[in-house]
């Protein structure tokens, strides 16, 4: 048992697909397919339910392959943090692995880092990205990762956070759409938006709700998983959308930034946030 062909039937079990974690994990599928019979042989057990795969095309776990999945994963862990650990012993400079979440603006990181760096010389900063701003906060207080670069609100109460930046939102439309100077209300109505996904985006729920307490009720016509292809998308026309007030739009020349002070969702805030243990 290699933690190669771990790896890959944890990707198989959570793709519940072998193609899509084929191609996640850059190999054939039949590669996958032989690997994952090669560990079955080992265990001496079936992963996945044979029949299911071969009668109905579904990719389920038998009850061995659960109990399996949930090893795995610690088993995993445990090998990172092994890693991770061995090389901050043979390094001439202490390493810290830094959490980092998808939606996370690229210019944060940089950033953070550049100022961590020149306060601690002598470390050497890993990258590790995440889904999500909370699986940042979790890594941290399970120990796999030392410090994460999250968002309020904090889901563990034994972590300690210092505020980095706090920002608003702001509203982005192309400089030619037609309800460029139309009020937030009337956008709301009207306006076709294209809005992160609710799994990437911090305050998502919180917009919502305040809009659906003021009567508006969004048409989000697209959701993306980055920020950056958001802008894109407005910036083409095609949609309007929030950003943080803190993005810098001085080179996106057909982007309009309207603040949304004195509005329903002025009071909205985005608090960035450096989670640690201690």
């Amino acid at each position: 048992m290699e933690l190669r062909q771990i790896r890959y039937f944890i990707q198989v079990a959570e793709k519940k697909h072998f193609g899509r974690a084929a191609e996640e994990l850059f190999i054939t599928q039949p590669a996958l397919s032989q690997q994952i019979k090669l560990l079955e042989e080992d265990l001496g057990v079936e992963l996945f339910d044979r029949i299911s795969r071969i009668k109905y095309r579904k990719v389920k776990l038998t009850a061995a392959g659960e109990y399996f999945y949930t090893q795995a994963l610690n088993l995993i862990k445990l090998a990172e943090n092994i890693k991770r650990e061995t090389k901050r012993r043979t390094q001439s400079k202490e390493l810290v692995t830094l959490g980092v979440y998808k939606a996370l603006l690229k210019e944060r990181i940089v950033e953070f880092m550049a100022e961590y760096s020149a306060a601690h010389p002598k470390t050497l900063i890993n990258i590790k990205e995440f889904e999500h701003y909370s699986e940042v906060q979790k890594a941290v207080l399970e120990g796999e990762i030392d410090l994460g670069l999250s968002v309020l609100p904090l889901h563990f109460e034994h972590l300690k956070y210092q505020t980095i930046k706090k920002g608003k939102l702001n509203l982005i439309l192309s400089k030619d759409h037609p309800l460029k100077e139309a009020h937030l209300e009337d956008i709301l109505q009207m306006g076709e938006w294209i809005e992160l996904q609710a799994r990437f985006h911090p305050i998502y729920h919180e917009i919502e709700e305040t809009c659906r307490k003021a009567g508006y009720v969004r048409n989000i016509v697209q959701e993306v998983t980055s920020l950056n292809l958001l802008i894109s998308l407005v910036g083409l026309g095609q949609g309007v959308g929030f950003a943080p007030s803190l993005y810098d739009f001085s080179s996106e020349p057909n982007i309009l930034v309207r603040s949304l002070e004195e509005t329903i969702l002025e009071d909205l805030e985005i608090t960035h946030i450096l989670v640690h243990k201690h």
